[in-house]
């Protein structure tokens, strides 16, 4: 037993940038210990764009191109996701947007919009709320918030050695049936998007840096918080996601006092990837106030 958790130990072993992930189409700024790999497209007003739990800047490329005509776009990975560092540190929601303010800092960014999906959601609340002289609105969309949302995996995964034994054994299974549920439309799951995910996951120190994440939800004690947010905020929700379920949104928009909410039809948990040109639309004019606030 002992020789096998120590084998799983290693499977969970952190790990810096290797030096044949840095090209010149990805750009890399160093944030304390963290190598956060980013990129940026177009100028004007900022957009900080936050991906979720075991994804990567990746998730947004259907709608830059559109949200990029009149604002600077940034779209990193977070640390220890995508081609980021995977080091060992704090993931907790809040340490994750210091991260990224550090990265805005390198860029003189001082204040921006942020756009964010599932897990990032509680990334931005935590940096609105902490910081909110860093931010001016918010899109959260499909948001994983709460802690009765939190999957049995996650909630086990907290207990000491049970989470190593789960993630070092479990976390990169059934793949193909995970990303299936989070689609409307079984077209968007081709064995090629399995295959990349499954590839991506078994990357030196992934296991490492989602478990840490899990260990790090405090989501609960957030929710106290969430009534303080005062930013105006755009809701958007794939009404037919099965990873978070549509009455989340109805329990933000009691939450958020400025909030409001945009349900997309036949989407999943990605309506950014199932509906890009109405997602970036509404986004685009969100945040470049051709609507009134709220």
């Amino acid at each position: 037993m002992l020789g096998s958790i120590v084998l799983l130990a290693g499977c969970l072993a952190w790990q810096h940038v290797p030096s044949d992930q840095v090209s010149p189409g990805r750009q890399f700024a160093t944030v304390g210990k963290e190598e956060i790999r980013y990129e940026t497209h177009g100028g004007g007003d900022p957009i900080l764009m936050i991906h979720g739990f075991g994804s990567s800047l990746e998730t947004w490329g259907l709608v830059v191109p559109t949200l990029s005509k009149d604002h600077l776009v940034v779209t990193p990975d977070m640390p220890g996701f995508g081609l980021s560092s995977k080091v060992d540190g704090d993931y907790r929601p809040s340490a994750m947007a210091d991260a990224l303010l550090g990265l805005l800092d390198q860029l003189q960014v001082r204040r921006t919009d942020v756009v964010a999906h599932s897990y990032g959601c509680a990334v931005a609340l935590a940096m609105a709320l902490d910081h909110p002289e860093r931010v001016r609105r918010l899109v959260l969309s499909d948001a994983f918030v709460y802690q009765d949302q939190m999957p049995w995996f996650f909630a086990w995964s907290r207990t000491p050695v049970l989470g190593e034994v789960l993630f070092g054994l479990f976390y990169n299974q059934q793949m193909d049936w995970r990303m299936s549920m989070s689609f409307h439309d079984p077209r968007f799951v081709t064995q090629d998007m399995v295959d990349r995910a499954s590839a991506a996951l078994d990357k030196p120190g992934t296991r490492a840096a989602a478990l840490a994440v899990a260990r790090g939800l405090d989501l609960d004690v957030a929710e106290g918080t969430y009534g303080r947010m005062n930013k105006p905020t755009l809701l958007t929700w794939g009404e037919e996601d099965a990873v978070t379920d549509l009455r989340y949104a109805d329990r933000m928009l009691q939450h958020l006092p400025r909030a409001r909410l945009e349900v997309f039809p036949d989407s999943g948990h990605f309506p950014m990837v199932e509906a890009p040109n109405r997602f970036a639309s509404l986004v685009y004019a969100f945040l470049s106030g051709e609507e009134a606030p709220w």
